[in-house]
């Protein structure tokens, strides 16, 4: 027993050594990780400059596209509004055209017309003149022929005289029928007169709507020509804004890009932080286990120190009468005072182990290694025998066999735990120390000192 405990403690010592070197060969790469990390940060605080730049510039770039957003808004608006003006005006100028070629139409018939009243008024104007040429020739042939009845009169007789009343009678009935036609062809002037003078008056209004639709005409067509210039400045006002941001969403895109570069350079920052926090807790583990290596070469010293003195006790077959007492009469330790102290030890031992299992450096090689000893030293101080498996004969890791009767013998005599105190029926694990004892009474001679001895470790 005490060459393996050397010999594993100088294993221990060289794995000690291992991790120091190792340890060192981790500080040495933690120094070259600061080093690349502080790099890193440098460009990193260059690369968030230039992206604090980019960011004033995109802000400016977005503000002045938010203004030409608006801009183009209101150009589109006041365009809708031109075309909705431009389409009313069209409209307008449609129905000028067609009450312009109605007025043409009505200006050409009254034209005619006119022309026709004028002829008709020279016709009858001519009729007039005729019919008062022909009542001033009848007037001078019935001045004539009274002339010619008053000779005629003064030189004939009465028969004559009648014959010249009624002829003067047919001239006169003429006369007033001359006179009659004339006043009737002069009714008729006056009225196609009126007639031509309503016509006329027609006709100027005509030519004054003509001349009002024909100005509104040339403003309409004026304020068209007007709109459709400013539309196109507007249209080159809109081409040059989609122009400016067409190329502020390149320089977005760009910045996006940027962006993504900056984020994945960020996470590989925080992957190399990562890295690096990962060699600092396994630095932190190192030194964790280093100290934890310590205490378990000081646990173990002391466990194998007393399980050594357990070994000498049982040794002597004596005094198995001072079993329980503190000491015997040469001062020598009692087998049952080393336990305690051992039991002591061993909960220490397992409480630190539950600190490493607990601990968040738990998962290094050192930590394992360390609880997978503190598990090897725990073994040797067990015997797993279950109450199902008494009946064939058990050998411990330690190399002690127990055997079967014995153990059941004390099992039906309510032996106890002397690690716990209790009964061994309940717990069916025994340990190392029931397995020495037994061991012990076994090879002791069945005298009255076996039986008391029997007693008292069942009491």
């Amino acid at each position: 027993m005490p060459n393996k405990i050397s010999s594993s403690i100088k294993e221990e010592k060289k794995q000690i050594c291992e991790e120091k070197k190792r340890i060192c060969e981790e500080k040495k790469r933690i120094c070259e990780k600061k080093k690349q990390i502080q790099e890193i940060k440098k460009l990193i605080q260059e690369e968030k400059k230039q992206n604090k730049e980019e960011k004033k510039l995109s802000r400016r770039e977005r503000k002045q596209k938010n203004k030409n957003q608006r801009e183009i808004a209101a150009l589109n608006e006041k365009i809708k509004l031109l075309t909705q003006k431009n389409n009313t005006l069209t409209e307008e100028n449609i129905s000028l055209d067609k009450e312009n070629e109605s007025l043409n139409s009505s200006t050409s018939y009254l034209n005619s017309s006119i022309h026709t009243l004028k002829n008709q008024v020279i016709a009858q104007n001519n009729e007039i003149a005729n019919l008062s040429d022909s009542v001033s020739f009848f007037k001078n042939q019935t001045q004539h022929q009274c002339e010619t009845i008053a000779k005629l009169q003064k030189e004939a007789g009465e028969n004559t005289t009648a014959i010249l009343k009624a002829t003067i009678e047919n001239l006169t009935n003429t006369i007033v029928e001359h006179e009659e036609t004339i006043e009737n062809c002069n009714r008729k002037i006056k009225n196609q007169a009126k007639q031509l003078a309503d016509q006329t008056n027609k006709f100027n209004s005509q030519k004054k709507q003509l001349n009002r639709f024909k100005n509104l005409n040339k403003k309409n067509t004026k304020e068209i020509e007007k709109m459709k210039k400013e539309k196109e400045e507007k249209d080159e006002i809109i081409d040059g804004i989609m122009e400016r941001t067409s190329v502020m969403e390149a320089q977005i895109i760009q910045i996006d890009e940027l962006k993504s570069e900056i984020q994945n350079k960020d996470q590989e920052i925080e992957s190399q932080k990562c890295l690096l926090r990962e060699v600092r807790e396994k630095a932190d583990d190192s030194s964790m286990s280093l100290s934890f290596g310590k205490m378990f070469q000081k646990k173990q010293a002391e466990i194998f120190s007393i399980n050594n003195a357990i070994s000498q006790a049982f040794k002597n077959k004596k005094i198995p009468k001072s079993f329980f007492k503190e000491t015997d009469r040469k001062g020598i330790k009692n087998p049952q005072s080393l336990i305690r102290e051992l039991n002591s030890k061993i909960s220490a031992l397992e409480k630190l182990s539950e600190e490493l299992q607990d601990h968040p450096i738990q998962d290094s090689p050192a930590t394992e290694e360390l609880i997978s000893q503190i598990e090897k030293i725990r073994s040797y101080f067990e015997c797993p025998i279950s109450l199902e498996n008494i009946e064939a004969p058990k050998i411990c890791p330690s190399g002690v066999t127990i055997d079967s009767k014995s153990y059941k013998k004390l099992v039906e005599g309510k032996m106890k735990d002397p690690f716990s105190g209790e009964d061994l029926r309940k717990k069916p694990i025994a340990n190392r120390f029931m397995a020495a004892v037994i061991e012990i009474l076994d090879n002791l001679p069945k005298t009255s000192n076996y039986e008391e001895t029997k007693e008292d470790i069942s009491g």
